[in-house]
């Protein structure tokens, strides 16, 4: 329950930083609000089995982490966010790369790390095992900061895109709703 209200203020937080400033940004309307409650045991257990299903395609160079010289088992995974639908059995989760930049063919500065992200959709069967469908074309690559990413990814997708398409959508809940013909990538 504490990670749901941990994200609810991260949302909320991200939402208020970035909506100062842009006159694109319109209100969500509450119908498209998602507000599933997981029960915290559930969350963790399907946090754990998408974090090893992301470390078996980095593993087997299954995209997007099919550029060897990028992932590896080098490469830490952090899953960040998992957003439900109802009945919890579809799923959309972020997904956050932390990479050495002794990787990149030109540093540009002197940090250590670099990060990338991909939010991908999920179904979950009756028995609770997780299948990750195909990746969004969307990523975000090559931010050196954590929090950056972070802001950057909440941005995008709870903000920006929205914005873009001029539709006051929570565009997250909308994909949870409806992502048929996606191929499954990969699974336990």
């Amino acid at each position: 329950m504490k990670i749901i209200q941990m994200i609810m203020i991260i949302g909320i937080s991200v939402f208020i930083v970035f909506s100062c400033g842009d006159k694109n940004y319109r209100i969500t309307p509450e119908e498209f609000k998602n507000r599933v409650e997981v029960d915290k045991k559930v969350y963790l257990k399907d946090k754990e089995q998408i974090y090893q299903i992301i470390q078996k395609m980095i593993n087997d160079k299954t995209e997007p982490f099919d550029a060897p010289k990028e992932y590896d088992q080098n490469t830490q995974i952090m899953v960040d966010t998992i957003i439900y639908n109802q009945d919890q059995n579809r799923l959309i989760t972020f997904i956050i790369n932390k990479n050495s930049t002794d990787k990149l063919l030109k540093k540009e500065n002197k940090e250590r790390y670099y990060y990338n992200s991909n939010y991908f959709f999920c179904l979950k069967d009756t028995q609770g095992k997780i299948k990750i469908f195909e990746f969004s074309n969307f990523n975000l690559k090559y931010f050196y900061n954590l929090h950056e990413i972070k802001n950057a990814l909440y941005n995008y997708c709870f903000i920006s895109y929205p914005a873009k398409v001029n539709k006051a959508i929570f565009i997250i809940t909308s994909m949870i709703l409806d992502f048929g013909g996606r191929k499954i990538l990969n699974g336990l």
